[in-house]
């Protein structure tokens, strides 16, 4: 075999050659098939990198507006005056805005008020609970709770089902607003129309017995002039004569209350204004023979104010009476204090036995007292008197301490 390839000329060298260059060839196709998967590759990558970018800018833009919506809920949450409560189906508390912590008295972080308290008389069908059970929403209802301080709250509210992203429920709110205050001025306008009422009938008495009265005044006096000094009927008649004056008073002071009245606003100087009603005061207790040592301070003592002098001078008279009378004695110290800023405050302070938190309540109301010949209009016609000039009277007193009456008006009245 060997002698056949010798003789035939067969080179082993050359088929290796061949071999190798085969290999070669089927290598460089190889090697061109695998660029041309790379290429493809590279190109397939460029691709789907750039619509990974893509994508993700589309997704950080998404995330953005979400965080902005949920910002601008947030803060929508925080500025609603009314109070939210949001509830899980486990019936626990998630989430309150700042209304609803101010409502119920508690903070964000109290977890304690899960499953608020209710009282006893408000209707427990009526709550986020029941609308979760019932699926069945709750529209403007009132109801009264007990917080946990033990305060009482009438509250109007409503409830709403929540739902997830797959339209699930996943709890429930309740929407309360506070109706005390509403409770309290309705309350305030019925009591005005009453007293409206009895100040309009109180004047149409008054104007009938006080007629009457006038002759039998002028009558008594009469009589009084037909007994001799030392005829001891005439302490009798004197007693009439002073029943009959303070009937009359008390008829005048009706009449101040219950009669319509306009400020006639006007520039005063304080410091003489003050002294002309502190002398006058101090005249009418000498009468009785009383005195009443008044401590006057005014800052600054140039102080001029725009204000109606008799409707003030009125305020101030009655002030100073009652803080005499409640210190119980023929002597009194009183201080009054009158400091001009951006209001006119004028002070009124007594030493006397103080005012119980149940009277003080009460204090300003016609034809309360606790005095028994009091008519109850002195303090009530200060307050309508300030308030016609837009103004505030402040009561800080305590039993035992003696009372404080501020009295706040206002600049640049007209």
């Amino acid at each position: 075999m060997d002698d056949k390839k010798s003789k035939r000329g067969y080179n082993p060298d050359i088929s290796r050659l061949s071999e190798l260059n085969d290999s070669f060839s089927n290598f460089d196709g190889l090697i061109e098939k695998l660029n041309s998967s790379y290429q493809s590759l590279e190109t397939q990558f460029e691709s789907m990198n750039k619509a990974l970018e893509e994508t993700n800018y589309r997704l950080r833009q998404a995330l953005i507006e979400n965080q902005k919506a949920q910002n601008f809920l947030e803060m929508l949450t925080e500025a609603v005056p009314s109070g939210i409560v949001v509830y899980n189906l486990e019936g626990e508390i998630t989430m309150l805005n700042r209304a609803a912590c101010k409502l119920l008295r508690t903070d964000q972080q109290t977890a304690a008020i899960h499953g608020l308290k209710f009282a006893e008389d408000s209707d427990p069908e009526l709550s986020a609970m029941k609308t979760i059970a019932t699926r069945s929403p709750i529209i403007s209802e009132e109801k009264m709770i007990t917080l946990k301080t033990g305060e009482k709250l009438t509250v109007s509210f409503s409830t709403a089902l929540l739902y997830d992203e797959y339209d699930h429920i996943s709890g429930a709110l309740e929407l309360y607003h506070d109706t005390s205050k509403i409770r309290q001025l309705e309350d305030e306008v019925t009591k005005v129309k009453t007293l409206a009422a009895l100040g309009e009938m109180a004047a149409t008495v008054a104007h009938e017995v006080r007629n009457p009265l006038g002759g039998i005044l002028g009558f008594a006096a009469l009589l009084r002039k037909d007994f001799d000094d030392d005829d001891p009927r005439i302490k009798t008649v004197d007693k009439i004569i002073k029943g009959v004056e303070n009937l009359d008073q008390s008829v005048s002071s009706l009449l101040c209350y219950a009669q319509e009245v306009h400020p006639a606003i006007k520039p005063v100087k304080i410091k003489p204004f003050v002294d002309d009603v502190v002398s006058s005061f101090r005249m009418t207790l000498a009468q009785n023979e009383e005195i009443s040592n008044i401590d006057v301070l005014i800052s600054p003592e140039s102080l001029e104010w725009r204000f109606d002098p008799q409707h003030i001078r009125q305020c101030l008279t009655n002030l100073l009476l009652n803080a005499h009378q409640a210190q119980n004695a023929q002597v009194s110290d009183i201080k009054l204090s009158i400091v001009g800023d951006d209001r006119l405050n004028i002070l009124i302070s007594d030493a006397g036995a103080g005012i119980s938190d149940e009277h003080k309540q009460r204090l300003f109301t016609p034809f309360f007292t606790t005095r028994k010949s009091g008519t109850g209009l002195g303090l009530a016609t200060v307050k309508k008197l300030v308030l016609l000039h837009k103004g505030e009277v402040k009561v800080d007193s305590e039993i035992g301490r003696g009372t404080d009456i501020t009295l706040e008006i206002p600049a640049n009245l007209h």
